[in-house]
């Protein structure tokens, strides 16, 4: 199982256990020093730490994004000083005991309900780790079964990951420029884009890749990128302009690159059926299939199981067993031809929860 904050090569300063690693460590050896003996410790290789005059913070600050950097966190907190030190020892057992929150069957969260994509989550733990090979996950599967769905877990994922997600549809962009503008916004530099001049438009997806990887390090925040809406519709006409595609077909190829991979991850959902770019690596990406009739009954237990233990009720298993039954069965009963069953479920399972919710605990 991997680690969010100890399988990668940065220091997640905006996660709870890497700060209070961080804290324990410069209030309980603050001379520069034993900062410098303890650090030499983890590794001889590591790059020579600036001491003079530096706050006991500042060191440590600059001691743990090296360590990241070289893949010895785990080597760090194993250590017998920092094992001796309560404190950093207790903060040392939550960073190794942290998860990646994603990996359960059922998730109710941010008012989404995902049931059974047990698949996917084992695909999402992967596509974390910068040593992973995984970088891109194809979503493909027939109309209404889940597909869009899953850039809720994959954002999730990022978040976890230390990571922004952004996610481009039909409707928020038309055209290729717009794509290239909105990841730039996110970036936070319109005004960074390459000009197309007389360039291809593959040279130009080259210089657009190539600025985006400075852009990111310079920020030093990975961008995670959910784009739907890459297949035809019903009577075949393509849904985006297919020179998004093309792009991101481009850059994918760019993540085999490690230095470029550092800051980027790909979901591509209703990706084109056939096969993939043939420069792609076997390795780089994996594909997640979506079928409106794997949900039953058993997941829709799951999920209320979940909802109610995360709320302190008690519900006995009897009429959980019971109420998903009544889910699945409400579902089902709509006329041929009357909306997805996935919707239905998802609309029977929400009247349950407010029923329950109403309901004394």
């Amino acid at each position: 199982m991997t680690n969010p904050l100890l399988d990668q090569r940065r220091y997640l300063w905006d996660r709870e256990e890497a700060q209070h690693v961080h804290i324990a460590l410069y209030q309980g050896v603050s001379k520069a020093d034993d900062i410098d003996l303890l650090y030499k410790m983890v590794s001889a290789d590591l790059p020579q730490l600036a001491l003079e005059g530096r706050t006991p913070y500042a060191i440590w600050k600059d001691a743990l994004e090296n360590i990241a950097a070289h893949g010895l966190l785990r080597q760090l907190i194993a250590l017998p000083r920092v094992q001796a030190m309560p404190a950093a020892r207790d903060a040392a057992d939550a960073m190794l005991a942290a998860d990646i929150e994603i990996g359960a069957r059922t998730v109710l969260h941010d008012g989404q309900i995902v049931l059974d994509r047990v698949r996917l989550d084992r695909l999402l733990s992967d596509l974390g780790p910068d040593l992973s090979p995984t970088k891109v996950i194809l979503v493909r599967g027939a109309p209404e079964s889940g597909k869009t769905h899953s850039r809720h877990r994959f954002e999730r994922m990022a978040r976890t990951w230390g990571a922004d997600p952004v996610y481009l549809f039909d409707g928020l962009v038309a055209t290729v420029d717009d794509v290239v503008k909105k990841l730039f916004a996110v970036l936070r530099t319109v005004d960074d884009v390459p000009p197309r001049g007389d360039s291809t438009m593959d040279a130009w997806f080259r210089d657009v890749c190539f600025k985006m990887q400075e852009l990111a390090a310079a920020r030093g925040r990975p961008l995670w990128i959910a784009v739907d809406d890459l297949g035809v519709a019903a009577d075949g006409t393509p849904l985006l302009d297919q020179e998004i595609r093309r792009f991101f077909d481009q850059f994918a190829l760019n993540l085999v690159d490690s230095s470029f991979s550092a800051w980027f991850r790909l979901m591509l959902i209703h990706y084109p059926e056939g096969p993939v770019p043939t420069k792609w690596e076997q390795d780089l990406w994996h594909e997640e299939r979506t079928d409106e009739a794997d949900v039953r009954q058993e997941h829709v237990a799951d999920l209320i199981r979940s909802w109610s233990a995360a709320r302190s009720r008690k519900v006995l298993e009897e009429e959980v067993l019971e109420l998903a039954g009544q889910v699945i069965e409400t579902a089902e009963a709509r006329p041929p031809g009357n909306g997805c069953r996935l919707r239905h479920i998802k609309n029977a399972l929400e009247a349950t929860l407010r029923n329950l919710e109403g309901s004394r605990p």
